[in-house]
């Protein structure tokens, strides 16, 4: 009788290896091992020596490099980390306040002076500190480190591998606000918020003769001004960008509640309005009758573009030479009306700067009739609550 062939018993793989995702994981582990090898390494240069001695010295060590780090701030490495230095200064004046200190803290030279100022930065930090900040911090002192160990400056690679070692150990920023290198950079931008201000303050100055705010396109044009904004801009090279998102973020905020009705310049008489209401009259009446579903009805897209068109000639029409010079003239009294100062007032300002062109009224059309569009709504609410008739709609 002949003998069955045995089947070969099937092997089983071994846990643990083999798989894609434990070679992704021993690769990671590996990797991170290898990072604090070479931490550990830039940091041994601060304790020479035999490591026994080290628990007399270390944390004496590690405090000095961590409080004395704050010479990193001015390296390319974190030249660049911007903290809204408008925010810092708000922040820095709320603290002062609660501490019941002068805020011309900074003018004090003694140890008392700088010992308050230091931890009028620490509690700043903790105000301060983001998310982003944080990542922003951690990879300047990787790459800051990786340049020192290239070029050999070993004692700047030691101080600022504790530094980012100290930093990681606590991801939620707890302990941040001890740390120079983080205080240093907080204190960066707070100066340069000041000088913002008064920069601001000169170009916005009040004339003694009239009491109005002079021209700011003129104040910004003056050499010494622009001096002034040329060294904050090369002070930190991200505020540019920063300040142009700020006058963005100023210019929708404001387009938004002009259209909404929450901000109302007075813009158009009643008698535009109630014109402008008679041509949007169509889409009125077809939102009324369909809802909002009706914007995907392509018939309903046809005839709002032609209703659009029909208002842009409208209010191409309405502003003649002489209206753009009186609109120009509200915008003036706007800016100097208290009403509008505080939070609407940059908006205001950009205004007054973009429609002071000549070919504004083209160019600028969709703040025109944004603002037109926000004067019906606001003047429908109104009617609403007094329960007389709205605008034609």
């Amino acid at each position: 009788m002949a003998r069955k062939k045995r089947k070969p018993p099937r092997r089983r793989p071994r846990r643990g290896r083999g798989t894609s995702a434990n070679r992704q994981r021993s690769s990671s582990s590996r990797s991170s091992a290898h990072r604090d090898n070479k931490m550990f390494e830039d940091m041994r240069y601060l304790f020479p020596g035999d490591p026994s001695s080290w628990e007399n010295t270390g944390e004496e060590v590690l405090l000095e490099a961590l409080a004395f780090s704050g010479e990193m701030a001015n390296e390319p490495e974190f030249k660049d980390i911007t903290v809204d230095p408008l925010l810092c200064v708000e922040t820095f004046t709320t603290i002062t306040e609660e501490l019941g200190v002068e805020p011309n803290v900074f003018d004090g030279s003694s140890e008392e002076h700088q010992d308050l100022l230091i931890s009028i930065l620490a509690r700043m930090v903790q105000h301060l500190l983001t998310e982003e900040l944080r990542h922003d911090i951690i990879h300047g002192l990787e790459q800051a480190r990786s340049r020192w160990r290239r070029s050999r400056d070993r004692k700047n690679a030691a101080t600022a591998a504790v530094v980012q070692s100290f930093l990681q150990s606590d991801p939620d920023g707890d302990t941040w606000s001890i740390v120079g290198l983080v205080q240093a950079i907080i204190h960066r931008n707070l100066i340069v918020g000041f000088e913002l201000i008064q920069t601001t303050t000169e170009m916005l100055e009040i004339d003694a003769s009239d009491g109005e705010i002079t021209d700011v396109l003129e104040k910004m044009d003056q050499p010494h001004l622009k001096q002034k904004i040329s060294a904050l801009l090369d002070k930190i090279p991200r505020l540019n960008q920063f300040l142009e998102n700020q006058v963005d973020n100023a210019w929708e905020e404001g387009i938004n509640a002009l259209f909404m009705g929450d901000l109302y310049l007075g813009l158009y008489s009643p008698e535009e309005i109630d014109q402008a209401a008679e041509i949007l009259q169509p889409i009125f009446r077809a939102i009324v009758d369909k809802g909002e579903t009706v914007q995907d009805d392509p018939e309903f897209k046809k005839q709002a573009k032609a209703v659009f068109s029909q208002l842009d000639n409208y209010l191409t029409s309405l502003f003649t030479p002489e209206r753009q010079d009186r609109l120009r003239s509200k915008l003036t009294d706007l800016t100097k009306d208290e009403a509008y100062q505080g939070q609407w007032l940059p908006f205001l300002l950009i205004v007054q700067r973009v429609m002071s062109a000549e070919d504004a009224i083209e160019n600028e059309k969709p703040f025109l009739t944004r603002a037109l569009l926000g004067e019906i709504r606001a003047i429908s609410k109104e009617a609403d609550v007094s329960g007389e008739s709205p605008p034609a709609t």
